[in-house]
């Protein structure tokens, strides 16, 4: 199992090292914001989740943002402390890109921008392509990060990409 762990930890820095290096400013037109990423190294939150389904995350207060936190650690019996949040000035979006078959594939939150009330937030997903060796895991990759709040409406921004081995 340690061994497992480590490849698969291998594989998805090997893939989320070439996803930082394509951190950008947002693509959309606006205010620049400031996000807090809720984790330091250029990967995933967490590349095992509980999003089986793709999904946009946007969580305006402490009640969502618990439930989504057991969803993202569901696998781990002891998952981190929740960071603090001040819902009244801030919010928490994210990125999960559902279940895939292997440990290919990469998510980070890489910038955000506000334009007449509206946020998007930007999104690399990085997949390895077809020359790379992967680990065979089932992967469920979810990234998260604080924006500033709105009541307004809140979109990803996607962009994909391939890494070549």
């Amino acid at each position: 199992m340690l061994k497992s762990s480590s490849r698969l930890i291998h594989a998805l820095l090997v893939v989320s090292i070439i996803g930082a290096s394509h951190c950008s400013s947002p693509t959309s037109p606006g205010t620049l914001l400031t996000i807090t990423r809720l984790r330091a190294d250029p990967t995933a939150l967490m590349p095992i989740s509980g999003y089986a389904q793709p999904a946009t995350i946007v969580l305006r207060n402490a009640q969502d943002f618990a439930s989504a936190w057991t969803l993202v650690y569901q696998i781990e019996s002891q998952p981190p402390p929740m960071p603090s949040v001040d819902f009244t000035t801030q919010m928490v979006v994210g990125v999960a890109i559902g279940k895939r078959p292997n440990a290919d594939t990469d998510v980070i939150i890489t910038g955000a921008s506000e334009a007449n009330g509206a946020i998007t937030f930007d999104a690399t997903v990085t997949t390895a392509g077809s020359s790379c060796v992967v680990e065979t895991i089932v992967t469920s990759p979810v990234d998260l990060a604080i924006v500033p709040a709105t009541s307004g409406s809140v979109r990803a921004n996607l962009t994909r990409t391939t890494h070549s081995c």
